[in-house]
């Protein structure tokens, strides 16, 4: 409904005027709105070019600035160009393995499943229900022999679960091959006060960022990423370069911020302040080992003994997987970067943001007050934070 009103109807709808200074835009017939965006103020501007785009050869166009949004169509061969085009200086393209890592990444499995779940609906209210029940019975068939092989090996699993791992498994596969299509044929161009990324196989994506006044470049790693020694590289919640090894990435650091990296990080947590960094998956792991053994006197219900080995699994690996984010969160500073490491939910993320760029806040409570601990929050532009845990205050107040 919305591309059928601001696409094919979009010259009653949809008002477009740009010169140096600004973008205005109006949108509406009978209640109108009217967008005055400062070219100044613009930090990313991307198209996208679904195959239903390709065909009517039109793009959906998205400005964005530090405070919010705008979107709206355009024909192809409508020119928007509000930001100069300054000579290329870098190319660079992302090889397959890069792009496969990321998208392995971006890839979780209750999206994937969520997202696969409204796939198989819209195949069968689309093309009827007999494709919708050819696909729910191919997951059965598929769980029953599956668990037929593990019968063989004399392993007993309930039939519900191997159900659920089967449609869990296809959703991610789903998922990660969408991801992959959408990374593939990745390109990124560097010039002047810019950085343009263009990539896609079906549906064609393309951002160009403004890199003059950067706030901060983040790098995420995962357990995946710290495996490969390569993590890909955000701006402005814009993908920069799928994955790059370390040495690359400090040489793309250098060219968007305009000064070297610091080498290594200069504060670290304390080993004291593990059970700290662990308390969430170690007391969790704690609860399932204690239902667990109750459940093994009781004789439980053999679905609900499988729910809590895997429980005390996956709280047992995010236990070891946080110790690994410990040991490589710290804070470094020059005199004109900062570069702050810390895990945020299940990923490590690293900030490299200008000295000016920051805002820092520094919170203790009364066990850290009495330990010399403190914890440390970092804020920059692109509503980005960063909270890093368990410090020696007395260095962080001597560092920052």
């Amino acid at each position: 409904m919305e591309f059928i009103f601001y696409f094919i109807l979009r010259r009653f709808f949809i008002s477009l005027q740009t010169d140096s200074e600004r973008l205005i835009l109006r949108k509406g017939l009978i209640f109108r709105r009217i967008y005055y965006v400062p070219i100044s103020s613009v930090t990313v501007i991307s198209q996208k070019r679904t195959p239903l785009l390709r065909l009517l050869r039109a793009r959906k166009v998205t400005v964005r600035t530090l405070s919010g949004k705008i979107s709206f169509y355009l024909r192809s061969y409508e020119r928007f160009d509000p930001l100069p085009k300054p000579k290329t200086k870098v190319k660079l393209r992302a090889r397959f393995g890069s792009s496969a890592l990321c998208a392995f990444t971006h890839t979780r499995a209750l999206g994937a499943a969520v997202v696969f779940a409204a796939a198989i609906s819209r195949v069968g209210s689309v093309l009827g229900s007999g494709y919708y029940n050819g696909i729910i019975a191919a997951i059965e068939q598929t769980a029953v022999g599956l668990s037929d092989f593990l019968d063989s090996l004399r392993i007993t699993v309930p039939r519900i679960t191997t159900v659920i791992a089967v449609f869990t498994g296809a959703a991610w596969l789903f998922a990660f091959i969408n991801n992959l299509l959408k990374l593939s044929r990745f390109c990124l161009t560097l010039s002047e006060g810019f950085a343009k990324t263009s990539h896609g196989t079906f549906t064609l994506y393309e951002e160009v960022l403004v890199t003059n006044d950067l706030g901060a470049v983040l790098t995420r790693r995962t357990a995946s990423t710290l495996a490969f020694k390569a993590a890909p590289m955000y701006c402005f919640g814009t993908l920069l370069f799928p994955a790059l090894k370390e040495k690359k990435r400090r040489s793309l650091l250098r060219i968007f911020l305009g000064t070297k990296p610091p080498a290594a990080l200069e504060a670290a947590p304390p080993k004291r302040a593990l059970l700290g960094h662990i308390s969430c998956p170690l007391w969790w792991s704690a609860a399932n080992a204690l239902l667990l053994f109750l459940c093994c006197i009781t004789g439980s219900d053999p679905i609900l003994r499988t729910v809590l080995w895997s429980g005390l699994s996956l709280s047992l690996w995010y236990c070891i997987l946080y110790f690994l984010y410990m040991r490589q969160s710290g804070v470094s500073k020059t005199h004109s970067m900062l570069v702050i490491s810390a895990r945020k939910g299940t990923a490590l993320h690293t900030l490299t943001l200008p000295k000016a760029a920051e805002y820092r806040r520094f919170d203790r409570n009364i066990f850290q007050t009495f330990t010399g601990l403190c914890d440390v929050c970092i804020f920059c532009r692109g509503k980005l934070k960063l909270k890093l845990k368990n410090m020696y205050y007395a260095k962080l107040s001597e560092l920052l």
